[in-house]
């Protein structure tokens, strides 16, 4: 039987070596895949909701349009409801559009995430394989640097943004 440390040391090595860039991306892949379809699955029925109520403002908006043209009714009342079917069309829109700004970020999260993990794990095959053992100084920070700090501080800075996009979004919409 060989000694653990010589086990876990070639372990280790193996792990460095399994640790390939194409290897993270087949992972982030299938991590990220399922939480694209997620948003698609639960957007979907309320986009379908949206474009019906849409289609059915445009049509009350083409009738008050016809029937203001062509004098038949009471002016200022067919001006008021044309005036709310604007409005409700309007807002309408904006949940739309705010729809498909949530995906988008999804979307945009996806390539900023990728680089973050891409960078984190190619330090860590480093570390393994250049310390299996992990005694130098060098292996320990730069494996402590690369999945702490430099981790929670993209993970946070990702999430800021895209809060931001997603508000100023909400916001300007």
């Amino acid at each position: 039987m060989l000694p653990e440390p010589l086990l876990d040391r070639a372990g280790l090595v193996e792990l460095g070596k399994a640790l390939t860039p194409a290897v993270i991306d087949q992972a982030l892949n299938l991590a990220l895949k399922e939480p694209q379809a997620e948003e698609q699955a639960r957007a979907a029925p309320r986009r379908i909701a949206l474009e019906r109520a849409l289609a059915a403002v445009a049509v009350r908006i083409d009738r008050l349009t016809e029937a203001v043209a062509s004098g038949a009714g009471a002016l200022p009342a067919l001006l008021e409801k044309l005036t709310r079917e604007e409005t409700r069309r309007t807002e309408l829109t904006r949940e739309r559009d705010a729809l498909d700004v949530t995906s988008q970020a999804t979307a945009l999260f996806s390539p900023k995430l990728r680089k973050a993990i891409r960078a984190a794990a190619g330090t860590v095959r480093t570390a393994l394989l250049e310390d299996p053992r992990g005694r130098g100084r060098s292996s320990r920070r730069s494996f402590r640097e690369s999945t702490a700090h430099r981790s929670a501080r993209d993970t946070a800075a990702v999430t800021t943004s895209r809060s931001r996009r997603l508000r100023g979004a909400a916001e300007s919409g």
